[in-house]
């Protein structure tokens, strides 16, 4: 099979969001846990923003659109349950349906915040360009960018900076150019990453220094990969960059998990071995899962025929 640079980004973007979620990692290194959380899942949703295609019915869509929901209760749903019984970072207290509903469907729970802002964006998306008729691209996107400020200013289940991203995402689609002709990938893109990382106060550039670090993240990743000599290697990163949805469900899993093999690497103090060993375990324990529902036909509560592309 075929892999594109979108795969190889992918890739990369799901192994950080699986560190990041290494709790020994993230006391060790709460510095480069902070500078990845700043601009990483915004390069994501600009990725996400490019892939979907609302040149669909309504049915389609929907189911689309359901593909991503039913994964997401149930995720944070259990994620929920998980943290009344163990000590999780920003769990909840009680298992109560309002608090529940509340967790679901405002405040959300873990990592799957991202799935949610992946719907809500997606039904303005589709909505704005669909039913509003013959008017043009830019009307469209006019519209499309109101209703995202609109929500994310008027409710709390949409953050600003994450809609632009998704925003910037549809517009570069619009552009019908494929994603690596817009953002060419370049080794020299890592020099701005560079200069913005080693800048104390890059958090004060808010909205400019996250966008630098994605574009040019988005930029010389691609390129790095592929420099590896390997096509086995490089077969393994697109494969793992195609099937991110089902790491990005299960891997926290093996990262609450990760926590009890901790003892077996006190002889690795800067914690680095724990963190490729947690990763590793994680993103190949995920698509296992995944495996086994296909291979089971239970996908299905997933809203899916199945989950491995």
């Amino acid at each position: 099979m075929k892999y594109n640079n979108i795969d190889y980004q992918r890739c990369v973007l799901i192994c950080m969001v699986v560190m990041i979620h290494i709790v020994n990692f993230s006391t060790l290194y709460p510095d480069v846990k902070n500078f990845i959380n700043f601009f990483f899942m915004q390069a994501f949703l600009l990725i996400t923003g490019y892939l979907v295609n609302i040149r669909k019915t309504y049915k389609k869509f929907a189911s689309y659109i359901m593909k991503i929901l039913i994964p997401y209760i149930i995720m944070v749903t259990g994620y929920a349950f998980v943290s009344t019984l163990l000590p999780v970072r920003d769990g909840v207290n009680e298992f109560t349906i309002p608090i529940i509903l509340n967790t679901i469907f405002v405040t959300s729970i873990g990592p799957y915040w991202f799935l949610y802002t992946m719907a809500i964006c997606g039904v303005i998306y589709y909505l704005t360009f669909n039913l509003v008729g013959k008017w043009s691209i830019m009307g469209k996107l006019c519209l499309f960018a109101t209703f995202l400020m609109l929500v994310s200013q008027y409710t709390p289940v949409l953050n600003s900076t994450n809609a632009a991203f998704y925003f910037t995402g549809v517009c570069l689609r619009l552009s019908e150019k494929r994603l690596d002709e817009i953002i060419k990938p370049s080794l020299w893109s890592i020099l701005p990453f560079i200069a913005i990382a080693s800048f104390p106060n890059y958090k004060n550039w808010n909205f400019l220094a996250v966008t630098i670090l994605a574009l040019s993240f988005l930029s010389f990743v691609p390129k790095l990969i592929q420099s590896i000599n390997n096509k086995k290697v490089l077969g393994i990163i697109g494969y793992i960059g195609r099937n991110t949805l089902p790491i990005y469900l299960f891997h926290p899993i093996f990262t609450m998990g990760g926590k009890l093999a901790l003892p077996l690497f006190h002889f690795d103090k800067s914690g680095g071995v724990h963190t490729v060993f947690t990763i590793a375990v994680s993103i190949i324990g995920s698509i296992a899962i995944a495996a086994i529902l296909d291979k089971c036909h239970l996908s299905y509560i997933f809203a899916r025929e199945r989950f491995l592309r």
